[in-house]
């Protein structure tokens, strides 16, 4: 038994100690995984599956996330969808640098007021080891709510959780990470509809183009484009570059930039 499967043995571990559990799910692969496990360990009738779907959600992602639950997980329950307004909290769309925590703090404060009517004490988070050497303000929410993470406590990287989910066949384990539309404008800049419009249009016309798992950050009139590494190439190509150029251009993005960083 490897290291990553003695973890896998340990999260189920950690899962079997609940009696009924809420997975806050995203579509991505931790909360997929953990959600994954949890039914595993808990049975249908133990575990309840929650989403967010709000402004911020491109239509890809929501779709994306929607079709994950519908092949893994439709046929033993249901998924619970609750909308939310964040253009409307103003300590939210003033984007400053407690944007995600505000954000995490009304999603999962509103996620365990609908839980409770369940009769359901504890949400489960998909933050995995990795996510702790970053910097996440979304954290400090999670801790101050006291929601679980059980992958966390398992110790599970990154990499492990999709080696463990190909290993399981989740269909999503190899997806790349993705985040809400509001993080693609700049800090300081105040976040409203029109700019996250601009920002799903962009993107959207970039996955029509095969450039899958891109980002685009703007500021102003400025993009920049933040794509996998392997298509730096295919996006450079000039009959490609012109024709996103003139489709940035129809958005008010005058200027264009490519993040060597890579995704």
């Amino acid at each position: 038994m490897d290291l990553a499967e003695k973890k896998y043995v340990q999260l189920r571990t950690i899962l079997s100690r609940f009696k009924r559990i809420a997975v806050a799910y995203s579509g991505g692969i931790d909360s997929t995984f953990l959600l994954y496990s949890a039914l595993h360990v808990l049975g249908r009738d133990n575990v309840l599956a929650y989403t967010c779907v709000s402004e911020v959600n491109s239509e890809h992602a929501l779709k994306n996330m929607r079709d994950v639950f519908q092949h893994h997980f439709a046929k033993e329950i249901a998924l619970q969808e609750v909308r939310l307004y964040p253009l409307t909290w103003k300590d939210f769309t003033v984007n400053d640098d407690k944007r995600c925590y505000v954000c995490k703090k009304h999603m999962y404060s509103t996620l365990l007021d609908e839980i409770a009517k369940k009769n359901c004490s504890f949400l489960l988070d998909g933050t995995n080891v990795d996510d702790l050497k970053q910097s996440r303000p979304g954290l400090r929410a999670i801790q101050e709510l006291k929601i679980q993470t059980p992958l966390v406590e398992a110790g599970l990287t990154k990499q492990e959780i999709r080696l463990l989910a190909r290993a399981n066949n989740l269909i999503n384990y190899n997806l790349s990470s993705n985040s809400c539309l509001a993080t693609r404008v700049t800090q300081g800049v105040e976040i409203k509809d029109t700019y996250l419009d601009i920002v799903e249009t962009a993107e959207e016309y970039l996955h029509t183009l095969g450039f899958k798992g891109c980002r685009v950050k703007v500021d102003g009139n400025v993009a920049l484009v933040e794509l996998d590494r392997n298509d730096f190439v295919a996006f450079v190509e000039d009959d490609v570059r012109i024709a996103v150029l003139r489709r940035f251009s129809n958005l008010g993005l005058q200027k264009v930039s490519l993040s060597l960083t890579g995704r």
